[in-house]
């Protein structure tokens, strides 16, 4: 459930993060995962508004039977210019391993700097 921690933490910590890089991450629980929490009840466009404006590449396999695609997509979707979005045709929900090994992501998130911020 990493990748709905990044949104969580994303949303409830906005001045922490450069960047983030959430790999099949769910905004709503998904019913395959029971034990899990809900990182929101809100729409998409909702939560998308408390996500800060910095940096965002989103990134989940095609064919997920654990975490549906179409939450990235959404995700990607309400964000939109503010996010990158990678979609792995013929991939479940071990997109982490073509995230790490055929993209650039942990460079790109090494290379991201932080804006700094006015108080609030």
């Amino acid at each position: 459930m990493g990748g709905a921690g990044v949104w969580i933490l994303a949303a409830k910590y906005p001045r922490r993060w450069s960047a983030i890089a959430p790999v099949c991450g769910y905004i709503h629980k998904p019913p395959t995962l029971t034990d899990a929490e809900n990182p929101t009840t809100e729409s998409y466009d909702a939560f998308a508004r408390r996500i800060p404006k910095f940096p965002i590449w989103i990134l989940h396999g095609a064919e997920d039977p654990v975490v549906p695609v179409e939450q990235s997509r959404e995700m990607a979707r309400s964000l939109g210019v503010r996010a990158g979005y990678t979609e792995f045709a013929h991939t479940g929900h071990n997109a982490w391993d073509p995230a790490y090994m055929q993209t650039h992501v942990v460079e790109w998130l090494i290379d991201q700097k932080r804006q700094r911020r006015p108080r609030e």
